[in-house]
């Protein structure tokens, strides 16, 4: 038995090969059942589901599964009399990432750019989600390459995500350092770390204002003092050289 893994973010499909002629003259129907053993390679308990499959056939689609989750498929031939012979089991995996993703940014140079004649942003945020999804979704076999469709959002802040639109990044979001949820149940990827400055001041009261203003007029004071002194030096200069020029007018 045998399967393709990464095949498609929703399908595997399932082929075997045909049982003994006195094996197939009694086979009534191939029980297939399936479930999820790992979701983003961690360990789940999931429903098991089950379909029959004819006789006839020796392959089986098992459609509507979840992307980058492994399971656990096994098929049983069942016997006109109810006997299962020979069950097969084969653990296969989907696709790490749809073939479509969607992203929903607002223009916040230099991180995201809105581009004249495009949708699609530049900036480092978009470059950077690029080269993330190059690493993190790999290959899969039925798209090849995945592809990202960006929307401007138009509301007042991007962090309020909405419920009736599907929308896979939000970006740029703003939030400490050291998080991995945002708002409590959203995940959040941080991808630049941008250095802050935390001013931390004593809490004043109205006397401490008034008391700083005082202490601050008064580190004045040599600028008034210079002030003043030049008003007299040129006040002094002014004088003689008014009461030099009287006293020549009097003498002619």
């Amino acid at each position: 038995m045998t399967a393709v893994n990464h095949g498609s973010p929703t399908d595997i499909t399932i082929t075997w090969d045909k049982p003994r002629d006195q094996v197939l003259k009694q086979l009534k129907h191939y029980h297939v059942t399936y479930e999820a053993i790992l979701v983003a390679d961690y360990p789940v308990n999931s429903s098991q589901f089950s379909l029959n499959v004819s006789a006839d056939l020796q392959h089986v689609s098992l459609k509507d599964l979840e992307t980058y989750t492994t399971y656990k498929i096994t098929v049983k031939p069942v016997m006109s009399s109810g006997k299962v012979e020979n069950k097969k089991v084969i653990v296969a995996k989907t696709c790490r990432c749809p073939n479509l993703m969607f992203a929903s940014w607002i223009p916040t140079p230099p991180y995201v750019i809105k581009r004249r004649r495009s949708s699609e942003p530049r900036g480092l945020i978009p470059d950077l989600l690029a080269h993330m999804l190059q690493e993190s979704c790999g290959t899969c076999f039925s798209y090849k390459t995945w592809n990202i469709s960006y929307t401007i959002n138009t509301s007042a802040s991007i962090t309020e995500p909405d419920k009736f639109t599907k929308v896979d990044f939000r970006f740029p979001v703003r939030s400490a350092v050291g998080r991995t949820t945002y708002r409590g149940f959203h995940t959040y990827v941080p991808l630049i770390t941008v250095p802050g400055v935390a001013l931390m001041t004593r809490k004043k009261t109205p006397s401490g204002y008034a008391r700083d203003l005082g202490h601050s007029v008064l580190g004045c004071w040599p600028i008034f003092a210079v002030s003043i002194v030049l008003a007299v030096l040129t006040g002094v200069i002014i004088w003689f050289a008014v009461s030099d020029l009287s006293r020549v007018r009097d003498e002619n």
